[in-house]
């Protein structure tokens, strides 16, 4: 992969939910979008399950995501009895609840590092009580701008117990807590704030907050309030003290004060009076899904009907089920949990415990369009439910992989399958094709992981250090479960983890992860071909029968990058999100943030995949990596800038909405990365246009070398009518290779670009039936093979130069196979759609004495006699003459015609019926 379109960073200190990396990786931090609780450690293995992408389409969408979260994150709740009745409102966030009377804000906060393993439930935590002295006893509490989320509890078994349809607030206020001041709880980007709204002519020395629960309070050098904890420091940024002054915020000198032991107020610097003044302190659609102990949401699918489906593990015995589902009762110390949330989100369609007597863990879940659920993670149970046809139905290690389809109602199993060797795995990313195959891709550390006859990497690394003895690994089962479509090893000599998996409409697998192998297989071209820090990200595409890579490339900085999240769409753009620790992780211009600005950062990257040969790519989508590196051009700027405006190459857009790269100059050059499906024999062409009398011309060359000559770009008659003009004979490798396009001679515009088989259709694709065929629109291929022309060289010039037919431009802009000849034919590609009878009819010209004629082959096989081209009165002067009726079935068929007596014009032909 080379073509880097997006990539920015988005900044915050939250831990991730996954445990720490072996060895090295221990204690990163990073931020993503929302946060969410961080599981511990499984019983073996690298890593647990990761933040999902939220996949935006392009930058803009993007930005708006990211503004979205951090207006509705976190949201105030109401109290409808899920808590004590002292309670008015409650948000949660990682690590933190936070519960809001009419006396006091009650902080209870989670140690970072205290989740439980399986089978118990006491975490630490510590309690912190924010109370205002001598304020108002019964202020009046109210939520503002209500959140479009709701909140529901499905807790324990009981339905008497839940609490639906909970409505959420983005601001909670206290009004009248001292004289002419307000109290706002609020939050921003996942971070609780409270803002003191002192009216005019009140007194902000009136303020003072008590803390209970604390060790011990203190402002630091920084002018940041630090409550010292059981669980560890909570801090409270400096205040930001302002006023807003006829729209502009003007800021105000001001500080904690320590009034006592665990009481503090505000010194505020002289302000205007007459006007508000904020104080503002910065602390550091949800469901509750659970029991009465622990339990974790890895994942949540949605499908198109808005249905929500639920994965994770739970160490409760009474864990919401539903009559009828899979399996009702808890199994062991842990389970994974499968659910399904009405579009409402009101009501559970079923909710089901999968597991055996040992631990359990869901970690990413999937749906296919007939709503089956598609979940896997691991396992350490013996007894973990398989299905009787399903391709290992016993465990074969200490840890396996499983993979099960679950039936849209959630009674039942369509299938289950153990995933694993003699050692350790673990299940962490899932998706579906449109066929019913599901991909599976995680860890593993053994040698005998399944794998299948030609997969791109049958054998396990094996490395010696038993701390790096983990490979990725990407599994294809068939819809059934029954078996491998194809099951293959990716990774190095050290540490392997795929996190994540998407799926294109082609059946190409893209992963996600991180590597610290240095000999991660990477493809020629790739973005980042060399490890850059301990851990890189990796982006890496299996072709659809994992016998190879398309592509594969790290990404990465000089410290740790993890790559958590991937998609496609169906431009083929790659968008992976993850976390960085690396300073230097890699950004483009005009990114959301291209700069590090804390220990650990969220990333975001959209790569455009190589375009694949044979095809067609549009000239304006030449390679990212600026000047000098995927293209050279001599104007600074780009004089369109209507498409790709921080590049320096000229692009224009015509009224139809077409971009094309304008006035190619002598020397300028673009480059491309193609993916060569099959080795073979290619023609390139060229789109272009040229009106002056300049012989324009370019070459192009692979992989730095020239393989064609220098190709005159013709008069095309005006800068906005575009020729296809290119050469044959070129050899081309399967796989990634670099494609550059130099202009020799300026000047022409260059609206696009196509490489097709050298024996191929014109148009890339046959021509429809039934229909009309230009003449001089014949096949590729080249003489003896698309052609059999007499006369050396095209005659006429104007169209189609490489080739030796001749082909003529008459006044009005047709074009014409001129002068044909006894024996030359012309060949066409066709596409039959329905199997029928078909009259078969050219238009032609003849002015001659001599009787001309004309015979067609389909498929090398004659379906007209030898039929009379009449005297048309006049060269320019042409008639549809009928060759009579023939019978073709469905399909793709080669037409041939032949000339049998010269001589005579045909400018087209055509199909007409059944």
């Amino acid at each position: 992969m080379v073509n880097m379109e997006v990539m920015g960073m988005l900044t915050g200190t939250r831990r991730s939910r996954r445990p720490a990396i072996p060895r090295v990786m221990a204690g990163i931090t990073a931020a993503v979008l929302m946060s969410v609780p961080a599981p511990g450690p499984s019983a073996a293995g690298p890593h647990a399950g990761a933040p999902k992408l939220a996949v935006a389409a392009d930058p803009t969408a993007t930005a708006r995501v990211v503004k979205s979260f951090g207006r509705l994150l976190p949201g105030f709740e109401v109290n409808r009895g899920q808590v004590d009745a002292q309670v008015k409102f409650l948000t949660r966030g990682s690590g933190y609840t936070l519960f809001l009377t009419p006396s006091e804000a009650v902080l209870v906060l989670r140690a970072p590092d205290a989740m439980p393993a399986a089978g118990q439930a006491l975490v630490s935590t510590a309690e912190v009580r924010m109370h205002l002295a001598g304020a108002t006893a019964q202020p009046r509490v109210a939520g503002v701008e209500k959140l479009p989320g709701i909140v529901n509890y499905f807790l324990g078994n009981d339905p008497a117990q839940w609490h639906a349809d909970i409505p959420t607030y983005a601001e909670v206020v206290y009004q009248g807590v001292y004289p002419g001041i307000d109290l706002i709880h609020h939050g921003t980007q996942g971070r609780l704030e409270y803002d003191f709204v002192v009216g005019p002519g009140a007194e902000p020395g009136a303020i003072r907050v008590e803390f209970q629960g604390a060790d011990g309070i203190v402002v630091d050098a920084h002018g940041d309030l630090v409550l010292h904890t059981a669980v560890g420091d909570l801090r409270q940024r400096k205040p930001a003290i302002y006023q807003d002054v006829n729209g502009v915020r003007r800021a105000i000198a001001g500080d904690y004060v320590v009034l006592g032991p665990r009481r503090v107020g505000f010194q505020v610097a002289a302000y205007d009076r007459s006007r508000p003044l904020i104080i503002d302190p910065v602390l550091l659609y949800s469901t509750y899904l659970g029991g009465s102990g622990f339990e974790v949401c890895y994942d949540v699918a949605i499908d198109a009907t808005g249905n929500a489906y639920v994965a994770g593990s739970t160490t409760l015995t009474d864990f919401p089920t539903t009559t009828g589902a899979v399996q009702t009762a808890s199994g062991g110390s842990a389970d994974a949990i499968v659910a399904k949330v009405d579009p409402t989100g009101s009501g559970l369609t079923y909710s089901t415990y999968l597991g055996g007597t040992a631990a359990d863990v869901g970690y990413d879940i999937v749906t296919d369009a007939a709503g089956n659920a598609y979940v896997t993670g691991y396992t350490n149970s013996t007894n973990f439910p398989t299905t009787t046809t399903a391709f290992q139905t016993a465990s074969s290690g200490s840890l396996d992989v499983f993979a099960a389809k679950v039936n849209p109602g959630g009674s039942g199993l369509v299938y289950s399958t153990y995933l694993g060797g003699g050692a350790a795995e673990e299940g962490y990313g899932i998706a579906v094709d449109g066929a019913g195959n599901a991909y599976v891709t995680g860890y593993t550390s053994s040698p005998d992981f399944p794998t299948t006859p030609g997969a791109f990497q049958a054998a396990f690394h094996n490395s010696a250090n038993p701390d790096a003895a983990y490979d990725a690994f990407v599994t294809k089962l068939n819809p059934m479960g029954s078996g491998l479509i194809y099951s293959t090893y990716l990774g190095g000599g050290v540490v392997d983890v795929g996190y994540e998996i998407a799926i294109d409409a082609d059946g190409n697998a893209y992963v996600t992860g991180y590597t610290a192998s240095s000999n991660f297989p990477t493809t020629t071209g790739a973005f980042q071909t060399v490890q850059s820090g301990y851990a890189d990200a990796f982006v890496t595409k299996v072709n659809p029968g994992g016998t190879g890579l398309l592509y594969s490339t790290f990404l990465g900085g000089g410290n740790n990058d993890l790559g958590y999240g991937i998609a496609v769409n169906a431009a083929g753009h790659i968008l992976v999100a993850g976390r960085t620790a690396s300073t230097n992780f890699p950004t483009t211009a005009g990114a959301l943030q291209t700069g590090s600005d804390g220990p650990g950062d969220a990333f975001i990257a959209k790569f455009s995949s190589p375009a694949t040969v044979p095809g067609q790519i549009e000239a304006e989508d030449f390679d990212q990596g600026g000047e000098g590196v995927a293209y050279h051009d001599l104007t600074p700027g780009n004089q369109g800038g209507q498409y790709r405006p921080a590049e320096d190459v000229d692009i224009i857009r015509y009224p139809n909405g077409a971009y094309v790269v304008n006035n190619f100059q002598t020397g300028e050059w673009l480059q491309y990365t193609i993916q060569v499906a099959q080795t073979g024999t290619y023609r390139l062409d060229l789109l272009v246009s040229r009106r002056w009398d300049l012989t324009s011309r370019w070459h192009a060359e692979i992989d730095n070398q020239p393989v064609t000559g220098s190709v005159v770009v013709p008069d095309t008659g005006s800068w906005d009518t575009f020729w296809w003009v290119g050469v044959g004979g070129i050899t081309l490798t399967a796989g990634p290779h670099v494609l550059r396009i130099v202009a020799d001679q300026e000047y022409f515009n260059f609206a696009a670009l196509r490489i097709l088989p050298a024996e191929s259709p014109f148009a890339g694709t046959p021509a429809a039936v039934p229909g009309q065929i230009e003449a001089e629109d014949f096949d590729h291929g080249g003489e003896g093979v698309a052609y059999h022309d007499l006369t050396p060289g095209n005659q006429g010039g104007q169209y189609r130069p490489d080739v030796d037919v001749d082909i003529s431009r008459y006044s009005n802009g047709a074009y014409v196979v001129n002068n044909f000849q006894t024996g030359e034919w012309l060949q066409y590609t066709i596409q039959v759609p329905q199997a029928g009878t078909y009259r078969l009819e050219l238009l032609v010209s003849r002015r001659w004495d001599v009787p001309s004629r004309v015979h067609v082959d389909v498929d090398t096989q004659p379906v007209t006699g030898s039929v009379v081209v009449p005297d048309t009165g006049s060269w320019d002067v042409f008639w549809w003459v009928g060759l009579g009726s023939i019978s073709l079935t469905a399909g793709t068929h080669v037409l041939r015609i032949t000339a049998d007596q010269e001589y005579f014009n045909v400018a087209a032909f055509r199909l007409l019926g059944p």
